[in-house]
């Protein structure tokens, strides 16, 4: 892995860029105290990505990771109820893909809308475009800094199956002693295919379950099942999803592992999938007088049930995390992680063995505020 003259420029500035948003700082732009109140945040983050063999294209490239801001905003009625609302917005410092609109290919664009109610008790209701609650159970292993949640059913079509940040979805979620419940339903939204074909859904409904079982140990499930159309045929179909997972924190380690089932998985096209994922982490806690140094790894891998073809991969990685001297959300990230593929075809062939090779190598750089 070589670094020309040209590629080490663009580290350097993509690196200056961050350091010079860390001097940003998250804060409370309004707040009232009393019986009833307001609060009003501002947060976000500047993420930063230089890849080495890009997607096995066989070039570097960078670009951004993930930059977004948000605005948070709760008037609480009373210590019980309250009403809130939140905005948040993804942006590309580099510019990279002008005003291609379908797949989120924005130099900006709309990540979360939502707003609700929320009572003490009996939990918290909310519409627009946001987080589902299957995600509840696939963050035990969407830990990974750059690659990973491959294999959880987020992929392709996440946000129209209602997989991840759907649009015109109703969500209530509550907690009952130990027990997390999330459950979710979304109404028609539509999306496009690269090759501009378009895509319907007309409704999806799903449901998820946490327990932590012991302070360090939970376990849950989820199930999503989404009423697909494709206009081009004028052909209804379903997406279901079903995963359970779980996570143990004892001490510095992290351990996370997800098994899912899928029926016509869109990102692969599978009619019948399932998909396996882990990670496991190692910190060294306050390794360096300002952060903490952690080591990592994991598996992901999304099986076709009807031919030998996956998508897999194995990811290892390090990262730097500060938490001393970076203001009180801390938080400068860079990680440095490597994937080593292993996908087949659907005729058992390595398709690295056909000229391709997948292993990719990438460098992080973020500071959230």
């Amino acid at each position: 892995m070589q670094i020309s003259a040209k590629h080490a420029l663009k580290l350097a500035i993509g690196a200056a860029a961050l350091v010079g948003a860390a001097q940003a700082n998250a804060f409370t732009a309004f707040q009232t105290s009393g019986p009833q109140s307001d609060e009003l945040i501002i947060k976000g983050r500047v993420a930063y990505e230089y890849d080495w063999n890009k997607s096995g294209k066989n070039h570097d490239d960078h670009d951004d990771a993930g930059s977004r801001t948000a605005i948070k905003y709760t008037h609480h009625f009373n210590e019980d109820f309250a009403v809130l609302g939140t905005t948040e917005w993804g942006y590309n410092p580099f510019f990279r893909h002008g005003s291609d609109n379908r797949r989120n290919k924005l130099d900006y664009f709309k990540r979360l809308q939502f707003a609700g109610v929320s009572y003490k008790g009996i939990g918290t209701l909310t519409y627009g475009k946001q987080a589902s609650v299957y995600s509840m159970v696939t963050d035990a292993t969407d830990q990974y800094w750059v690659f990973g949640a491959a294999a959880d059913g987020k992929t392709g079509f996440k946000h129209l199956v209602g997989a991840d940040r759907p649009d015109n979805s109703l969500k209530y979620q509550n907690a009952f002693g130990d027990v997390t419940v999330g459950l979710m339903f979304g109404g028609n939204d539509h999306d496009y295919d690269d090759d501009g074909s378009r895509l319907t859904r007309r409704h999806f409904d799903q449901a998820a379950v946490n327990w932590q079982v012991a302070p360090d140990v939970t376990i849950g499930t989820a199930y999503n099942h989404a009423a697909m159309k494709d206009d081009a045929s004028d052909e209804n179909f379903n997406v279901e999803q079903y995963v359970v997972g779980a996570t143990w924190t004892p001490g510095n380690w992290t351990l996370g592992v997800l098994a899912g089932q899928y029926h016509n998985e869109l990102a692969g096209n599978y009619t019948s999938a399932r998909g396996y994922e882990t990670f496991t982490q190692y910190a060294f806690k306050d390794l360096v007088s300002f952060g903490d140094v952690s080591l990592y790894g994991g598996l992901n891998r999304l099986e076709d049930r009807n031919s030998p073809a996956r998508s897999s991969s194995y990811i290892v990685g390090t990262a730097l995390k500060t938490h001393k001297g970076f203001g009180a959300n801390d938080h400068f990230i860079v990680a440095l992680e490597h994937v080593f593929n292993d996908n087949k075809n659907t005729s058992g062939h390595d398709l690295d063995a056909e000229g391709k090779n997948l292993d990719q190598t990438s460098l992080l750089v973020r500071y959230n505020y």
